[in-house]
């Protein structure tokens, strides 16, 4: 430490900084949410009753011939995937406006881009001294409206087949642009790597569908840690300097990062506050910080240019600006229209299967409707809102779970069913204990319009799926009720557990064969809508809970 510390190489730290930040924050980011998961899923397990007072027992699981069908009791009504009939033909109706809508903020998502994307261009070329002709500015442009394209994917729930559609097509015209310009596509596809690159980077490390959950709040605390690891040295320098050990300057050094990462957790709960003020939705809050990521990197660079470079954050305020108004518009929207209510029941079992579910049908519905839920383990990335994530880092997860009937009633009477600031409404998760799980989900399907139930998987060995297929039938809700099937589900032990559960009663329960794609959303929504007309309409009663 006697020897002069050189110059500090602020670009040579970035770029180490990130790399760290790439490799390391998916590690911690997975192993975070596995340390969610089991807490739920041992809470899940656990009872809030002393142990001789036990929850009502399961239904047993119905013996049944697959060919046998009784009548007089409640159908199995497979429509299937082409039987899709247009119950949403008619103007506002729920799935023409949840797809309006939808379209919508796109709209205002690409406005928002092309205006980052032309502030961006012009702030850049400005910079380096270069003159603002047509194609040089429209090439910046377009290499700077980049991050609409994951933007995009979010936001209307593209599959991994449309998400490489529009990467190509995106990656085809800027390769065009490069052809017709001066510079030639190396040098194009060059300054899109410059610019876009590293922060894709990023962005792929702290927010891929497995990690967004709770990767953008631990990237920058990685991201602190591991330019640490370079910058001690300039740290620790003045503080030898001044008479110290180098071993007390080491840990001076090291608790001043930690203090650093820290404070950048600070995120967390900023964003818990705007969450539960409404002031954001948790869509929201995680775009705008991609377009501040891409933006803040490009200052990093330009950081040579001294206080200069600080203009190159004025693209973020042009989005922030332009898509405010957009929010503020489809919050109007969707505080004017009656607000419907679905309620998702399905098979554990399959993470994948639940997240894909909740993210295609949430892209649209979520514009008409909150979704009620009973939370899971198969639902924890897709689904960890920012408070519910600062609960579990300060141990406090276990006040999120219903403790007894008093508490669900409030919970019930205190559900979230407004519209966020960007006119989305919520996803209520509901988390219960052993002996707690039942009484939520009597209440919640008499209190909801339509019923969604995933029964892809169903076997006999769930017995929890049996449950509520047998409240369904006794309650008789069957007519707002919806059912995804496919070849793995049972359908001789689903039939079998209908008549078992609906003896004297003759009902359909509607079930749909669909496949993923936007077209096949489309036409679940539309059988969504129908059973949610029917819902509305009809006489049934809500059941008090008992004491």
């Amino acid at each position: 430490m006697n020897d002069p510390v050189p110059p500090i190489d602020v670009a040579g730290i970035v770029l180490v900084a990130t790399l760290i930040t790439i490799a390391v924050n998916p590690i911690v980011s997975l192993l975070v949410l596995g340390r969610f998961r089991r807490a739920v899923a041992r809470s899940m397990r656990t009872s809030t009753r002393p142990s001789t007072s036990r929850p009502a027992a399961l239904p047993p699981p119905p013996h049944y011939a697959a060919e046998t069908v009784c009548s007089g009791q409640p159908r199995l009504d497979v429509l299937g995937a082409g039987g899709a009939q247009r119950t949403s033909s008619h103007r506002g109706s729920l799935t023409t406006l949840a797809i309006g809508q939808v379209r919508q903020a796109i709209g205002w998502y690409v406005a928002a881009g092309v205006a980052y994307a032309v502030t961006a261009a012009v702030g850049l070329i400005t910079l380096v001294g270069e003159e603002l002709l047509p194609l040089r500015t429209a090439t910046v442009t377009f290499v700077n409206v980049w991050p609409l394209v994951p933007t995009l994917a979010l936001v209307a729930a593209f599959n991994r087949r449309t998400t490489a559609l529009a990467v190509s097509v995106y990656a085809a015209t800027l390769i065009t642009l490069g052809a017709l310009g001066e510079a030639g596509v190396a040098q194009v596809l060059a300054l899109w790597a410059i610019l876009a690159l590293p922060a894709s980077l990023i962005l792929a490390g702290v927010a891929g569908r497995r990690l967004r959950a709770v990767g953008p709040f631990l990237a920058p605390s990685v991201f602190v840690i591991g330019a640490g690891i370079m910058v001690w040295p300039w740290i620790a320098w003045p503080i030898v300097s001044a008479g110290a050990s180098t071993e007390t300057a080491l840990l001076l050094a090291i608790g001043a990062v930690v203090v650093v990462a820290a404070v950048a957790l600070l995120n967390l709960p900023a964003a818990a506050w705007r969450y539960q003020r409404k002031a954001a939705s948790d869509q929201s809050i995680l775009v705008d910080q991609w377009w501040l990521l891409f933006s803040l990197y490009q200052c990093l660079q330009a950081s040579s240019r001294g206080w200069a470079a600080l203009a190159l954050l004025l693209p973020y305020g042009a989005y922030r600006a332009t898509v405010h108004v957009g929010r503020r518009r489809r919050h109007r929207h969707a505080t004017g229209h009656f607000a419907a209510r679905l309620l998702l029941l399905r098979v554990f079992g399959s993470r994948g299967r639940s997240e894909r579910l909740l993210r295609d049908v949430g892209a649209y519905w979520r514009y008409v409707g909150s979704v009620e839920l009973i939370a899971g383990t198969d639902l924890a990335s897709e689904n960890l809102e920012p408070h519910e994530f600062l609960d579990f880092v300060l141990g406090k997860l276990p006040r999120r779970f219903v403790q007894d009937n008093a508490d669900l009633r409030r919970r019930i009477d205190q559900l979230d069913l407004l519209p966020d600031a960007d006119g989305r409404f919520r996803v209520n998760e509901f988390f219960c204990h052993e002996d707690t799980w039942r009484e939520t989900l009597r209440r919640l399907v008499q209190v909801t319009d339509v019923i969604l139930v995933d029964l892809r998987g169903l076997k006999q060995n769930n017995r929890g799926v049996v449950y509520e297929l047998h409240q369904l039938v006794e309650l008789g809700l069957l007519d707002r009720v919806v059912a995804l099937v496919d070849d793995t589900t049972d359908t001789g032990f689903l039939q079998a557990t209908l008549d078992a559960a609906g003896t004297g009663k003759d009902a359909d329960l509607r079930a749909v064969q669909v496949r993923g794609g936007r077209t096949e959303t489309i036409k679940l929504l539309g059988y969504l809508e129908a059973a949610a007309s029917r819902g509305m309409t009809s006489d049934s009663t809500i059941a008090d809970l008992p004491p």
